[in-house]
This record gives C-alpha cells, sequence and structure tokens, in this order.
C-alpha cells in the first residue's frame, strides 16, 4: 500500500514540477496530504484495538484500493479540466488516510511474534530493511517509468501495488485471523476510543523518555520528508539540471544504506564497539552529516554517497530507539500509545512542507538543505544532554520499564 501511495506522490510531484512548474503548489499539496495523513494516525492506534488485526489490516487496503482506482476514473474523465486539480488533491487525502491507518501497527504485530529485545531488534531491521521494496517499487520505478513512458506511468504501478496489497491483505486475513485474535483486541475499561486516544497523548507526553524521544524524531522528521519529496527533487532538476532518473537513483541508494544496516557484520560490529545509547548518538550524527553533504554537493556519485549514508544511519536509529521502546512500553499500551508516537513524530511534516516552500521563496534549495542540516545538529546535543534517553538505554533495562518507572501513571492512566 505504501508503495502505492509513493508512485502516487511521485506522479504528483512530476504533474507541478516538470508539467507545470508549479514549486509553491507542491508544498501547498503535499502539506495538505500530510496533515490528513498524520492526524489519522494516532486514531488508527485507538481504532485497532477494537478489531481482531487481520480484518483491520483487509478493510484499510480495500479502502486504499478503492480510493486508487477512483483516482484514476477521475483523471481519466476530468483530464485537462479546472477540476483535475481539486480531485487529484482530495483522493491523495483519502490514499494518504488509508496508508496512515496501516502504520502504528507494526509494533503491535512484532510484540505478538516475538519475544525478546533480540528477536525484536532483527523483526525491527527485518521491516526497515524491506522499506527499500518501497522505494524499488515507489519512487524509483516510477522515477524511471516517467523517463521511459511519460509522466502517467506511475499511476500504473500503483494500481498493480493496490492489487498486490488487496491480494496480500486478503490472504493474511483468512490465514492469520486465528493466530492474531489473541492480542489484537484490547478492551478500553475507561471509555471509547477517543478516552484511549487521550490516554495515549498522556502517556507520550509525561513518560520523560518517550517525550526526548519524540523531541528528537520531530526535528528530524519535520525536515526528512520536505528533503526527500521537495527539495531533492527541486534541486536535482532546477538546480543541477537532472531529471527525475537521477532522483530515483540517489533514492534507491538510500534504500541500499538501509539494507546495508541491517546486515550482521554491520550490526555486530557496532554491538561490539559501542553501548546501545552511544551508537544511537553515532546514529542521528551521521543523519545530520549527510545533511550538510547535500547541501554542498552536486555530483551524481557523491549524492548517491550522501544518500546511502542517510539511508542507513535512519535505518539504525529507528532499529535501535523502536526496540527499546518496545521493550519498556507495557502491552496493553502498545498501540495507543505508538499511535500516538508516531503522530507527534510526523505531525511536523505538514508544517516542514510549508516552512521548507516558504524558505525556497528566499533562498536556494541547496540553501535550504543547508539550513536544516544546521538546526538537525540540535537532535545531536539534545541526545547528548539528555538523562532520560541515556537511563533507558542501559543495558540492564527491565521490560516494562515503563510501568516499573512510572507505577502511578500507568496505575491512573
Amino acid at each position: 500500500m505504501e508503495s502505492a501511495f509513493r508512485s502516487v506522490q511521485l506522479y504528483v510531484t512530476w504533474w507541478f514540477l516538470q508539467s507545470h512548474d508549479m514549486t509553491v503548489g507542491l508544498s501547498v499539496t503535499l502539506a495538505i496530504v500530510s496533515f490528513f495523513n498524520t492526524i489519522f494516525i494516532p486514531i488508527s492506534g485507538t481504532w485497532s484495538n477494537k478489531v481482531p488485526l487481520p480484518n483491520y489490516i483487509a478493510r484499510t487496503v480495500h479502502l486504499g484500493c478503492f480510493t486508487l482506482v477512483s483516482l484514476l476514473i477521475a483523471l481519466r474523465l476530468l483530464e485537462d479540466t479546472n477540476y483535475s486539480l481539486w480531485v487529484l488533491i482530495i483522493l491523495m487525502v483519502f490514499l494518504g488516510i488509508a496508508t496512515a491507518l496501516l502504520r502504528p501497527l507494526s509494533m503491535k504485530v512484532i510484540n505478538g511474534l516475538f519475544q525478546g529485545e533480540v528477536a525484536i531488534s532483527k523483526a525491527y531491521q527485518t521491516k526497515y530493511s524491506l522499506a527499500i521494496l518501497n522505494i524499488l517499487l515507489g519512487p524509483t520505478l516510477s522515477g524511471f517509468m516517467i523517463e521511459a513512458y511519460g509522466g502517467k506511468a506511475p499511476l500504473v504501478c500503483a494500481f498493480l501495488f493496490c492489487g498486490l496489497a488487496w491480494l496480500g491483505a486478503t490472504i493474511f486475513k483468512n490465514t492469520s485471523l486465528s493466530c492474531f485474535g489473541k492480542f489484537s483486541v484490547y478492551k478500553a475499561t475507561r471509555g471509547g476510543w477517543m478516552t484511549e486516544l487521550i490516554r495515549g497523548f498522556q502517556l507520550s507526553f509525561y513518560v520523560k523518555e518517550e517525550r526526548a524521544i519524540a523531541i528528537m524524531s520531530i526535528l528530524l522528521n519535520c525536515f526528512f520528508s520536505p528533503f526527500m519529496f521537495l527539495l531533492l527533487p527541486a534541486v536535482m532538476i532546477q538546480l543541477h539540471a537532472y531529471t527525475l532518473r537521477e532522483v530515483g537513483l540517489i533514492e534507491l541508494c538510500l534504500g541500499v544504506g538501509i539494507v546495508i544496516s541491517c546486515t550482521d557484520h554491520v550490526t555486530s560490529f557496532v554491538k561490539r564497539k559501542l553501548s546501545l545509547y552511544h551508537a544511537c548518538l553515532l546514529y542521528i550524527t551521521m543523519l545530520t552529516g549527510s545533511f550538510f553533504l547535500f547541501s554542498m554537493l552536486s555530483n551524481v556519485l557523491l549524492l548517491c554517497f550522501a544518500g546511502a549514508i542517510m539511508g542507513a544511519a535512519l535505518n539504525s536509529f529507528n532499529v535501535v530507539v523502536n526496540a527499546r521502546r518496545l521493550h519498556c512500553i507495557p502491552t496493553s499500551h502498545q498501540a495507543i500509545m505508538e499511535g500516538c508516537f508516531v503522530f507527534l513524530c510526523t505531525a511536523a511534516v505538514p508544517v516542514g512542507f510549508i516552512l521548507t516552500g516558504t524558505l525556497m521563496r528566499i533562498f536556494s534549495s541547496q540553501k535550504v538543505i543547508g539550513i536544516y542540516a544546521s538546526i538537525c545538529v540540535s537532535p545531536v546535543l539534545f541526545l547528548y544532554a539528555s538523562v532520560s534517553a541515556k537511563r533507558m538505554f542501559q543495558p540492564n533495562v527491565q521490560a516494562d520499564y515503563y510501568a516499573k518507572q512510572y507505577p502511578e501513571l500507568f496505575h491512573c492512566l
């Protein structure tokens, strides 16, 4: 489903940048889509507690597929009319919502299938390494398809991906319902889904460790999505006179970096040399450094190298942080806390698109990346100075650490 959404997103980028040359319009559109995509993430964390997980996934995928088919039909019927832009934005919003409803579910699935922090960490490595499929089947393939067959080629790719998602969700529902039913439904004892939503936000705010990680992730997410889908295409196409083929190549290298970071040789070497806390500090420093490289380089090969560094650092940071969070969060609160955490991490994305569009009116795209790189130094300093984050990453931290650290908070909420 994610690949279909990214393919449509690349079509939108082509439509604004190469077909209509509307950079500001692209930033506004992506901001609108990201806004609705974001607000449905925490809602998914509460809704998924009321329905067996396979049923919930199947219904969400069916919604996304129906939306994409409606988008293809509408664009065909309303092409070159005054309504085509509005239809594109509205249906993109619904496709983004369907994608958002699937995002907070990984913690719930991994916790049910794996036991122990080592197994959980490997599960997260597998999950994030599979992101290369979204890159290969989404932006990269669509970028090459645009160059070969024209701007509408990503829509064909998106249609095929939706068909595969529909088939996969149906098979998953029919084969996994009995396995997932025992931990898919968590009964709320203090109210409905709105009460659960409020409870998740309260826990995310009052637990110091969650708050520290959320602050770092908010700062990073504010810049990463605008960089990938607005700044990078603008720099490559408008400043360096490349095409979406080169953009897709850099994004492919980002995916290669993700895969390399998950190999046993790399992970075992880091574990031997660094503690979890220092590894996390290294990864976030590498991520900040990759932003600086993109602000200074213009050669495609060097930019591909910077993309690989960015992918490896981002993936490794996510694996370490989320594996430790799953270890620390009580099972009964994982769905609502993960939904609220993902919301807090991605809520900055629409703001980031608007901020990026504003700065691009004043500075060149590459200078904007340099500004973002300078700001990204602050998460490095924040992690270095955070006492609660250091305590959370200690090797002797027990399971359900948050409940033991804040017993009165989890008991009251």
